[in-house]
């Protein structure tokens, strides 16, 4: 099972999780899962070929971390009281800090089941080992390495007893894990909701299923926003066989909590026709982007103050609007990503372009700019703000660096060079501010600050690999050599690509690439 084997030897996950954790370990093995147009894979490789000084950082970065990680001690489950907060201050850190963004728990009967302690069960410690996990990442400095010992309990709690019979708990627990949940989701049923009669008139029964539409829809968002940068296609949550309602502001006491989820619903909708559409061949046209791009602004004009910039604002709130203002800037610079990547690839002037591509590779620039200015701006931070400010950025400056990477300095429309340049500096100013806010951040900082550099020694001459065919594993064809090439035949060919390892990459006559 792929939830046991994410349990196994360090070793053997790292290339695992490679593809997933924001390509951050810049494996140069073959990929271990499929990756599309729209993954960071996909970037960094059109930088890789693109700046072929580039190779000699993935191999200098990856021993060193990996040893790191080889030689640090296992964690341990004995967590010594008075070096970590109570778990109920951790608890409350779980539902300030994470809760809002997917409200997969409820609260009251949680924190009262939590302090009765009276259970004991596999399903329930699972439950409550992940929370406190999550938890004490808001709740701890940025030093604590706690989370781990909550974490590995709780996977050492998810047998396959536990797993054998599904129920809410281990549905809940994979969702927060990332793992296995959606077998187990559809077979309780949570996709579906007949028709009830006695809501109107039982509250009780009334409340639970409204428990239940939250855990399914959370679970929705959780699975959307996974695939935002893997360049696969999420579930269909919207077909006619999911008949489970929407969730509902039921009252005052309760609608600032349900409101995040309720407009998440509404973007993962959009989200998930967009990655339906990157993921599919004929790659989408300039008309269709468009189309989705303009829902995307409608929802966003649509959005309640309250999740805009309407002060005050309680801090739960806060960190969710955050989040969700950060993954609508994403969510759009991604749509025009593939353009950019396409005409990285091809190596021709500018200004050859057509109209459509060179408005969609400036509108790509634009929106990679407002994202990382507005990331840069947080100012009211926490650890679950940090981590995914981390995140988002380092999505975000993936745009630039391919720019950089072009050396389009016979023609720069706006002196979007120069613009690259400063936000590349921006984000690694901001990303350093992060620092103690997210463990990904030191990371980031040293992919990024050495691609960057590599992206302005190599603003000289432009190096054209001898054979660019073969980076897609074609042989005798002059695709990319050709100015008038079809850009829609070079994103095909990059969406085939994020398979390959960078060692697949071709070489030219010096050695490189």
């Amino acid at each position: 099972m792929v939830l046991i084997k994410a349990c196994m030897r360090a070793e053997e996950s790292l290339g695992q999780i490679s593809d997933d954790v924001n390509a951050l370990s810049l494996s140069t093995r073959q990929p271990a899962s499929y990756l599309g147009i729209s993954s960071t894979q996909a970037a960094l490789k059109v930088i890789a070929w693109s700046l072929p000084s580039c190779k000699p950082i993935i191999p200098t970065i990856i021993p060193q971390h990996s040893s790191n990680r080889a030689t640090d001690p296992a964690p341990s489950l004995n967590i010594q009281s008075e070096l970590m907060p109570s778990e109920t201050e951790i608890l409350d850190a779980y539902f300030v800090d994470f809760h809002p963004l997917a409200p997969l728990l409820d609260e009251k009967s949680f924190r009262a089941t939590h302090l009765a302690g009276t259970r004991a069960d596999s399903r329930w410690l699972a439950l409550l080992n992940i929370v406190l996990a999550l938890g004490i990442i808001a709740a701890s400095g940025p030093e604590s390495q706690t989370h781990k010992t909550y974490f590995e309990h709780s996977m050492n709690l998810l047998n396959l007893r536990t797993l054998g019979s599904p129920t809410i708990e281990a549905v809940q627990t994979l969702g927060l894990i990332g793992g296995w949940y959606c077998h187990y989701t559809i077979s309780l049923g949570l996709q579906r909701e007949p028709y009830d009669s006695h809501l109107g008139i039982d509250p009780t029964r009334a409340a639970y299923q409204e428990y239940k539409r939250r855990i399914w829809w959370s679970l929705c968002c959780l699975e959307t926003w996974g695939h935002e940068t893997l360049g696969r296609a999420s579930m269909d949550f919207f077909a006619p066989t999911i008949t489970v309602a929407r969730p509902r502001l039921l009252d005052e006491a309760i609608y600032l909590e349900v409101l995040p989820l309720v407009e998440n619903v509404e973007f993962i909708k959009i989200s998930s026709k967009i990655q339906e559409a990157l993921a599919s061949l004929p790659t989408i046209t300039y008309l269709e982007t468009l189309e989705l791009d303009s829902q995307l602004l409608r929802w966003w004009e649509n959005m309640p103050l309250a999740l805009k910039d309407y002060e005050p604002c309680s801090e739960a709130l806060h960190t969710a609007r955050t989040v969700i203002q950060w993954r609508f800037h994403i969510q759009r610079m991604l749509l025009y990503r593939p353009k950019l990547l396409s005409y990285a690839m091809r190596r021709v002037p500018f200004m050859t372009l057509r109209m459509e591509e060179r408005n969609a590779i400036l509108k790509c620039l634009e929106i990679a700019e407002t994202a990382i200015r507005t990331i840069s701006k947080a100012t009211r931070l926490n650890r679950m703000i940090g981590w995914n400010g981390v995140w988002f950025l380092f999505q975000a400056i993936m745009v630039p660096l391919v720019y950089l990477s072009t050396k389009s300095t016979d023609y720069d429309p706006d002196g979007s060079f120069a613009s690259c340049r400063t936000q590349v500096e921006t984000a690694i100013m901001t990303i350093e501010r992060l620092k103690p806010y997210g463990h990904t951040a030191q990371r980031s900082l040293e992919v990024i600050s050495s691609i960057f550099e590599a992206c302005i020694v190599g603003t000289g001459a432009v190096e054209t690999p001898d054979e660019p065919a073969d980076l897609f594993g074609y042989q005798n064809t002059s695709l990319l050599n050709n100015v008038h090439v079809d850009p829609l035949a070079t994103q095909h060919r990059i969406s085939d690509w994020t398979m390959m390892s960078f060692e697949s990459l071709p070489r030219n006559r010096c050695g490189n690439f």
